[in-house]
């Protein structure tokens, strides 16, 4: 089962549907929405402040988020370059600000990536302890610049600045920057992560110049026009920001956020709850596919590409231990079962377990994986918890509208089809295989 496969994994190409709405609560100080919400298990955190001051003051730009929505992830920490609250759907404007040109900061990094002056900077920093040799959190940018300010002068912007041990960066305690486009040194910005055209105030040249290969960046991106769980015109997908780090050795970490170019149209971080962690290098993923939604199969379609991912010091030989429990049953929602161990021989990276969910007549089922890894710096068995849903689709609708027609008349046939996932054909009786007949 081992794989030296290098390739760059999407988990979420399609964000969550659901018909809830995005909540953002603004009663927890950053310190708090630190400890009690972004981290995860292998590290310990200290020194936190926010915007260069007090982490113990409440900030309408820094809030908890959760509830069903299409952003790909169930809850976590925002930061937002105006009132955070703004961020709760419906997308019922094109281009709206709460709060935000009232903060005035610059933030010198952001501006460096921007390439515009910054304005309205939310900036969370603290320190960090891993018990691991790898570092790595989930993460959502929105913005309501998308789309009509794509490539003008204006370039909303965030970065995640890691300083430490090891790390020599063009940053701020020479720092370097993980938010960037998967497999590229370059910075995610309004600017290189969009829909892969210039907006009616933008210019194509000006993204040209923050990326020459900007257009292929719109696998990243989700627009969100029409969006009912969420205000932010458009956002990325759910991506991973990582790092490899020193396991015991003390690092510094700066999330920020801010409008670049002006100061209006507000544009937030979307970190997710637990991801910030270092206590396994091994992360189970879904692979990308019509029948995967984030962290959801739907039965009847397979194989689904299920990936253990191994991050961090791949020199050496990684024993992982995997507890499966939910309400899936292995052989029966799923096969075939996990295996109670992987091992990564040096220089695995990937180990692929294809599964075949089967259509069945159970409603929605959760598989949960614990993956426990011995981590030889710190003398600890660390587990990370993740959990997977095993879901039906939709199912597959045709309506068509009766004809009254008289003898000689010429019909069209056009039946609205819905439901489903994937692909579908047209098979008439008479042969014909279009969308629509004429009889």
């Amino acid at each position: 089962m081992r794989s030296r496969l290098f390739r760059m994994l999407l988990p979420s190409l399609l964000p969550l549907v659901a018909n809830a709405q995005l909540q953002v609560d603004v009663t927890q100080t950053p310190a708090e929405l630190v400890q009690n919400v972004l981290l995860g298990g292998g590290v310990t955190v200290s020194n936190v402040t926010f915007n260069e001051g007090s982490a113990s003051v409440l900030s309408e730009q820094a809030g908890a988020f959760s509830g069903n929505s299409n952003l790909g992830l169930q809850a976590g920490l925002l930061l937002g370059t105006g009132d955070v609250t703004l961020a709760e759907g419906p997308n019922d404007s094109g281009g709206d600000t709460q709060g935000g040109g009232n903060f005035g900061a610059e933030d010198v990094d952001l501006t460096a990536l921007a390439g515009f002056s910054t304005n309205d900077r939310s900036v969370l920093e603290f320190d960090f302890v891993p018990s691991g040799d790898s570092l790595s959190f989930r993460f959502v940018f929105g913005s309501e610049e998308y789309n009509e300010w794509v490539c003008s002068g204006v370039n909303d912007v965030f970065g995640f600045f890691l300083s430490g041990p090891g790390i020599n960066g063009p940053f701020t305690n020479n720092a370097v920057n993980l938010a960037l486009v998967p497999g590229t040194n370059v910075p995610i910005t309004i600017n290189t992560v969009n829909n892969g055209t210039a907006g009616s105030n933008g210019m194509a040249e000006t993204c040209d110049a923050a990326d020459p290969n900007w257009t292929a960046n719109s696998i990243y991106y989700f627009d969100n026009a029409g969006g009912t769980t969420v205000q932010y015109d458009g956002f990325t997908v759910v991506l991973v920001a990582a790092a490899e780090v020193i396991c015991g050795q003390t690092y510094h970490i700066k999330i920020a956020v801010a409008d670049g170019g002006d100061t209006a149209l507000d544009s937030g971080v979307f970190l997710e709850a637990g991801s910030f962690q270092s206590s396994v290098t091994v992360q189970p993923l879904l692979g990308a596919g019509m029948n995967v939604n984030d962290s959801t199969m739907f039965e009847g379609c397979g194989p689904i590409p299920f990936f253990f991912i191994r991050s961090g010091d791949t020199s050496v030989t990684d024993v992982i231990q995997l507890v499966v429990s939910g309400t899936a049953t292995a052989g029966v929602d799923y096969y075939p079962a996990f295996p109670s161990e992987l091992v990564f021989e040096p220089g695995d990276t990937i180990v692929e377990w294809p599964l075949t969910v089967p259509l069945d007549a159970d409603g929605l089922e959760t598989m949960l994986i614990s993956v426990q890894q011995s981590m030889t710096c710190s003398g600890m068995v660390l587990q990370s918890d993740y959990t997977f849903y095993i879901a039906q689709p939709d199912p597959l609708e045709v309506v068509t509208t009766d004809i009254n027609g008289s003898c000689g008349q010429t019909h069209i046939l056009s039946p609205t089809v819905s439901g489903g996932i994937g692909d579908y054909r047209f098979n008439w009786s008479t042969g014909e295989t279009t969308p629509t007949i004429m009889v």
